[in-house]
Order: C-alpha cells, then sequence, then structure tokens
C-alpha cells in the first residue's frame, strides 16, 4: 500500500497515526491541515483548495491525515488504503481540549505557522456534533470504496493495535485512558 488516507473526527488521532504510519512505512506524510489553513486561520478558496487537495491526491505515494468532505471523494478513489478512527464524542472532546490546552497561543506541530492554537467555540461544536452531522455521511462514502481496497474502521486502541500491525508496523501504545495520546 503506497496511499493511506486517515480518516476521522478531531481528536480521533490521525495525525497521531498517520505520522506514526508514515514514519514506519517511510511514505510521505501530508496533513491536510497544513495545506487547507493560512495564516490567521484563513480557509483558502474552495476551488483552489479543490485543486491543492487533488494535486496532493495525485502524488504516487502518501499518508494523508485529513477528512474535508468537500474533497474527499477523489481522496478515496486515489488511496488504496482507508483507515477511519471511530472514536465517541467524548474521546475526541477530551483529546482537543487536552491538546488546545498543551498548544494554546502556539502553533502546534504539522499546523499552518500563523494559526496558534485557540479555544475557539465553533470547533468544539463541531467536535460535538461530527458523529450526528457527518460520521454517517463518511462512512457511506468509505463503505462504496470497500472491495477495491483496504478499509478499517478502528473504535478501540486494540483494534489500532491490529491494524499497524497488518500493515507492517509496530508501533507501541500506552495504555488505553480515552486517548492514543
Amino acid at each position: 500500500m503506497t496511499r493511506i488516507l486517515v480518516l476521522g473526527c478531531s481528536g480521533s488521532g490521525k495525525t497521531t497515526l498517520a505520522t506514526n504510519l508514515a514514519e514506519q512505512l517511510q511514505l510521505p506524510y501530508i496533513n491536510l491541515d497544513e495545506h487547507y489553513w493560512r495564516r490567521g486561520w484563513t480557509p483558502t478558496p474552495m476551488a483552489e483548495w479543490k485543486s491543492i487537495s487533488n494535486q496532493l491526491a495525485d502524488e504516487d505515494s502518501w499518508i494523508m491525515d485529513g477528512s474535508y468532505g468537500s474533497t474527499l471523494d477523489y481522496r478515496l478513489q486515489r488511496c488504496d488504503c482507508i483507515i477511519y478512527l471511530d472514536y465517541s464524542t467524548w474521546t475526541c472532546l477530551t483529546r482537543v481540549l487536552r491538546r488546545t490546552a498543551r498548544h494554546l497561543g502556539r502553533t502546534r506541530p504539522h499546523m499552518t505557522d500563523g494559526c496558534p492554537e485557540r479555544f475557539d467555540i465553533h470547533f468544539l461544536h463541531y467536535v460535538l456534533t461530527y458523529r450526528i452531522a457527518r460520521r454517517q455521511n463518511h462512512l457511506a462514502r468509505i463503505k462504496k470504496q470497500q472491495g477495491s481496497k483496504a478499509v478499517y474502521i478502528v473504535s478501540s486502541s486494540a483494534q489500532l493495535t491490529a491494524v499497524e500491525k497488518q500493515l507492517g508496523t509496530n508501533q507501541k501504545r500506552p495504555p488505553e485512558k480515552g486517548s492514543l495520546r
């Protein structure tokens, strides 16, 4: 597998998993947040974003981290493996709040310079409503890919460890306490 797409709600552990896989499998890592957000948390205009996302997906090999529903279908076509991190709202919210507290006021790794971590009520609302508003749509789009590529739906650390083992990595994880990190 040379094009692995890691999807899920914010706080599900996409970046942690994708960076670990990229290192273990020696594949280029692409974090879509770094390409979508501009300084000051300004989003890339949609037409330009679709072009950028498609160009990234057209690369020969990658591990790509980010859901971005507006460009998901093309990335689903291009990948040969999909890993969907399907953790509870509580787990994702806890992780987002922990990440926000840890990086507050600073730009976290794998984020565009000039986008310091902040407490953002709209973002927290996104995390709180992800399972209701977006999850089913993402899973339905992923399900259309089953049979033509490897698809993993992960909802526990044990499942994640099994997926990593199957992909040929040997990543050690801490015991699960509502968080991958």
